[in-house]
């Protein structure tokens, strides 16, 4: 009689490590499946990953898939995961280490710069809205607001001011134009 203790039992001995999976039948023709990858964190390197396939009757081993039988595609995704969560060794923490570093970097090192070299005058930062028109800033702030619901932090800013353009820009909306769009 296969049932779930066989099938761990049988894992067991074909080499599976100490974390793995068993997913169960589905249906009258199902099987069982054993399955150790890196996505899932049952595996720490890809080419520990495989997964086996064992007939709910016979108990019989019908299907096996490691690591070598992957496409290169499949290799380069499961790679990808193990070096993404620094899977890899102390070489690989150092990498993620030295990325999030540089993330950082550039944030700090981007606003200094920024500020380093900020217009002297307000008006230098009024952007589209001052020097192309109302249709270039609708246009402008339509794309921000699609932006921002993607990244919603942006998106808060660019609705904020965009609210703003559309309420100066369109007399409908005011009953008058509050705001002069020619620059002078």
């Amino acid at each position: 009689m296969v049932n779930l203790d066989t099938v761990d039992a049988l894992a067991r001995d074909i080499g599976f490590g100490p974390r793995y999976r068993i997913n169960l039948p589905q249906d009258a023709d199902g099987v069982y499946t054993i399955s150790t990858t890196t996505m899932t964190g049952d595996a720490d390197v890809p080419g520990d990953e495989r997964t086996v396939h064992v007939d709910r009757h016979s108990g019989e081993i019908v299907a096996e898939v490691g690591f070598a039988d992957y496409s290169l595609m499949a290799k380069s995704m499961a790679v990808g995961i193990g070096v993404h969560q620094a899977n890899m060794g102390w070489w690989n923490i150092a990498m993620d280490v030295l990325a999030c570093a540089a993330v950082i970097f550039l944030c700090v090192s981007g606003t200094a710069m920024w500020w380093l070299r900020r217009p002297a005058r307000l008006e230098a930062l009024a952007g589209a809205t001052a020097h192309c028109g109302p249709a270039a800033a609708q246009w402008a702030h339509r794309v921000a607001g699609g932006n921002g619901s993607g990244f919603p932090a942006a998106g808060c800013g660019a609705a904020r001011r965009a609210a703003g353009a559309w309420r100066d820009a369109d007399p409908a909306l005011t009953g008058a134009a509050t705001h002069n769009f020619s620059g002078s």
